[in-house]
C-alpha cells in the first residue's frame, strides 16, 4: 500500500476557482516554502496547513492510496487541506483512494483519467468539490454508479448528465461545483433537506430551469451558482443561508422576485447584476454591506429598501438601474461607492443620511431626472463628477461639514447653496 500526504496549491484560471474556503496567510514566515515528502512536493500556506505542488512523477502512483491528514516539515506538523488541480491526473494504475477529514478542497481534474480508480472514499467535511475531479476514472465511467443520470460519491452529488428533471436523493450533503453547468434540458430540480451547500457554478447556464426551492438545510450558495439561468422567475432563499456567493444570480434575466432572509449578512459583488426582470427588492436588516455591482443593470428595479444595518454601498452597486425612482440612504451608511447609482435616470430624489462621510466619484452621475438632493451634515467630501450630468438638478444645499468638493461634482447650471 502506498501512503502519501497530499495538498493544494494556488493556481491560475479555472483551477483557482475553489480557493475561497482555504486560508492563505502571506505574513507567515514560512508561507510559500516548498518541500518534498514521499516523492511529492508541498507548499506551506499558513502556520498549520500545506498544499501540494504538482510534481512530474505523480503519474507513477499505483495501487491503493491512503492520504494522511498531516505531514511534518522542520519539526512542525501541518494539516493536509486539499488536493490540487491535476494532482493525480493520468495515474493509470491508481485503483483506490481514501481521503482524510482534514481535506476541505478537491480541485478540478484532481484524479482525471485515472482509468483504474474504482474505489473512492471522501470525508464528510469537504466544502469545495469540483464535478470534474474524477472525470474519466473507472468509477466515473461505470454506468452502474450513475443513478437516474446523476453520479454520487458517498454524500456528494458529483456530476449529472443532460436530464430534464432531477430529484436529488435524500442524504446528499453537497452539490459539487459545475455539477449541472450548461444543462439546457434541466427544467426542475428537487433538493432534499440534507443538502447544506450548493457549489460554485453548480447550475450555471441551466437556461430551461424555471424555479427552484432551496431547503432550509442549505447554509451557503456558491459563486456563479445560478449564473445565466435566464428562465428562472422566482427564488426563495431560506433563513438557514448565511452566504450568497459572488455573481450567484448574475444575468438571471427572467427573475422577477427574490426573497433574501435575515440570516444573510452581506450581498456579494455582481450577485444580481443584469437581473432585468427584478422590479423590487427588500434587503433585510441583517445585511451590513452591499457589494460592488450587486444590482448593476437591474433595469426593471423600481424600488429598493436599504435597512439601517448597511454600513457601505459598493462601487456600481445600483449602476444603470434605470427604473429606480427614489432612494433613501439610512443612518448606518458611512460611504457611497464609485458610480454607485450611475445612470439611474428615473431617480428623482435622494436623501443622504447624517452618517455618510463621503460620496464617491460619479456616485449619482447621469441621474437625469434628479431634482432633489438632501446631503447629511456629516459629509466631508463629495467626489469628482458625483452629480455630473444631473440636468434636472437646479440647486443643492451643501452643509458646512463638506470640506472637499471634487472636479465637476455638480452640473454648471446647478446653484450651490452653502448652509
Amino acid at each position: 500500500m502506498l501512503v502519501l500526504a497530499l495538498g493544494l496549491f494556488s493556481c491560475k484560471g479555472k483551477q483557482g476557482s475553489l480557493e475561497g474556503s482555504l486560508e492563505y496567510d502571506e505574513s507567515y514566515a514560512n508561507y510559500g516554502v516548498e518541500f518534498e515528502y514521499n516523492v511529492l512536493h508541498y507548499s506551506i500556506i499558513n502556520h498549520n496547513s500545506v498544499l501540494l505542488v504538482q510534481h512530474d512523477s505523480h503519474q507513477f502512483i499505483n495501487g491503493k492510496l491512503v492520504i494522511p491528514s498531516t505531514v511534518r516539515y522542520n519539526d512542525a506538523t501541518y494539516y493536509v487541506v486539499g488536493i490540487e488541480y491535476e494532482a493525480f491526473a493520468d495515474c493509470y494504475g491508481l485503483t483506490s483512494v481514501t481521503i482524510p477529514n482534514s481535506v476541505k478542497v478537491i480541485k478540478d481534474e484532481a484524479f482525471r483519467s485515472c482509468y483504474s480508480l474504482s474505489s473512492i472514499k471522501l470525508p464528510d467535511g469537504i466544502t469545495d468539490l469540483s464535478s470534474d475531479a474524477f472525470d474519466d476514472t473507472h468509477y466515473y465511467n461505470n454506468e452502474e454508479n450513475w443513478e437516474n443520470g446523476v453520479l454520487y460519491i458517498g454524500k456528494y452529488l458529483v456530476a449529472a448528465k443532460e436530464i430534464s428533471h432531477c430529484s436529488i436523493k435524500k442524504g446528499t450533503k453537497y452539490i459539487a461545483s459545475y455539477a449541472f453547468m450548461g444543462n439546457n434540458m434541466l427544467r426542475s430540480i428537487t433538493i432534499p433537506n440534507s443538502v447544506t451547500s450548493i457549489g460554485n457554478r453548480a447550475f450555471q447556464g441551466c437556461k430551461s430551469l424555471t424555479s427552484i426551492t432551496i431547503p432550509n438545510s442549505v447554509t451557503s450558495i456558491g459563486d456563479w451558482a445560478f449564473y445565466g439561468c435566464t428562465s428562472l422567475t422566482s427564488v426563495t432563499i431560506p433563513n438557514s443561508v448565511t452566504s450568497i456567493g459572488n455573481q450567484a444570480f448574475y444575468y438571471c434575466t427572467g427573475l422577477t422576485s427574490i426573497t433574501i432572509p435575515n440570516s444573510v449578512t452581506s450581498i456579494g459583488r455582481l450577485t444580481f447584476e443584469g437581473c432585468t426582470g427584478l422590479t423590487s427588492v427588500t434587503i433585510p436588516n441583517s445585511v451590513t454591506s452591499i457589494g460592488n455591482s450587486a444590482f448593476k443593470g437591474c433595469t426593471g428595479l423600481t424600488s429598493v429598501t436599504i435597512p439601517n444595518s448597511v454600513t457601505s454601498i459598493g462601487d456600481w452597486a445600483f449602476d444603470d438601474c434605470k427604473s429606480l425612482t427614489s432612494v433613501s440612504i439610512p443612518n448606518s451608511v458611512t460611504s457611497i461607492g464609485y458610480e454607485a447609482f450611475w445612470g439611474c435616470e428615473s431617480l428623482t430624489s435622494v436623501t443622504i443620511s447624517n452618517s455618510v462621510k463621503s460620496i464617491g466619484k460619479r456616485a449619482f452621475a447621469y441621474c437625469t431626472d434628479l431634482t432633489s438632493v438632501t446631503i447629511g451634515n456629516n459629509v466631508t467630501s463629495i467626489g469628482d463628477e458625483a452629480f455630473a450630468w444631473c440636468i434636472s438638478l437646479t440647486s443643492v444645499s451643501i452643509p458646512n461639514s463638506v470640506t472637499s468638493i471634487g472636479w465637476k461634482a455638480f452640473p454648471y447650471h446647478t446653484e450651490i447653496i452653502r448652509e
